[in-house]
């Protein structure tokens, strides 16, 4: 016969994940060796007669009634909580993966990555001489940069907020957290840096709008990146990432923008 388990805590990581999503055999094998005040606190019985608990929640005292509701450890608050907690860590896993495709050897950004995986190359033919240095196979690295940013930016914008985020705000959160061609070598970096803080917890940039919609913290982005010793997107940035968007050198107009940069330093 099995040894009968009185806590949670007696169960191991496998078994707990059973009972949250395993098959209904399953979870009965593991169910019949629960002990019954065990069994009680998980359905949230108290006893006969004196109803249930909230999922996920247990009675602090089984054998009081009156001594209120506390949640479960260990056990996840809603399904919905679970599958956000999955996401980001879905995306935490891609991180490595994400500065590999950022960064060359060397340390310094792959420029041609972060140009082919930003809309300025939207339209543009993808050859050595339109872009001023080398592609090589045609933006196949920089797609994948790119979709692997928008893996983090989904789960940041969901585990923060609960909610999917407007279109137009989710493409200025992409704007904000993807460096591009455009950004120095110190702003990639940052832009990475905060990216990797805001997946793993440590920063917290989104906010709700007046309309009650999730956005991300525009100020408070800025305000950090500028901290770090990056530089925010600002009016010479936009006018440059349009120039390019109308058909002009990407690299040219890099070293246009670095220049009018450096004159008001």
């Amino acid at each position: 016969m099995a040894q009968q388990v009185n806590t949670l805590q007696d169960l191991s990581d496998q078994d707990l994940q059973t009972l949250m999503s395993g098959t209904t055999q399953q979870k009965s094998a593991i169910m019949r060796t629960l002990s019954t005040p065990l069994l009680q606190e998980l359905s949230g019985q108290a006893g006969p007669g004196e109803g249930k608990v909230p999922s996920g929640f247990r009675r602090k005292d089984i054998a009081d009634p009156t001594a209120g509701v506390e949640r479960i450890p260990g056990i996840p608050e809603t399904p919905e909580k679970a599958a956000k907690i999955q996401q980001v860590q879905t995306a935490v896993e891609t991180l490595p993966q994400i500065e590999g495709l950022l960064f060359d050897p060397d340390g310094s950004p792959n420029r041609t990555n972060l140009f082919t995986g930003s809309d300025l190359s939207v339209g543009i033919p993808f050859t050595d001489t339109d872009v001023g240095f080398p592609i090589g196979v045609p933006g196949s690295e920089g797609r994948e940069l790119r979709s692997l940013y928008e893996v983090g930016i989904q789960a940041i914008t969901r585990s923060e907020t609960g909610a999917a985020m407007a279109e137009s705000e989710l493409e200025n959160t992409r704007t904000r957290f993807q460096p591009n061609l455009l950004d120095s070598e110190e702003t990639v970096k940052r832009k990475f840096e905060m990216f990797k803080d805001t997946l793993q917890g440590s920063l917290k940039l989104m906010t709700t709008g007046a309309d009650g919609q999730p956005r991300l913290d525009e100020q408070k982005f800025d305000s950090e990146l500028k901290r770090r010793g990056g530089q925010p997107l600002d009016a010479l940035q936009r006018e440059a990432e349009e120039a390019i968007r109308q058909g002009a050198d990407p690299q040219a107009v890099k070293e246009e923008l670095e220049r009018l940069r450096a004159q008001t330093r």
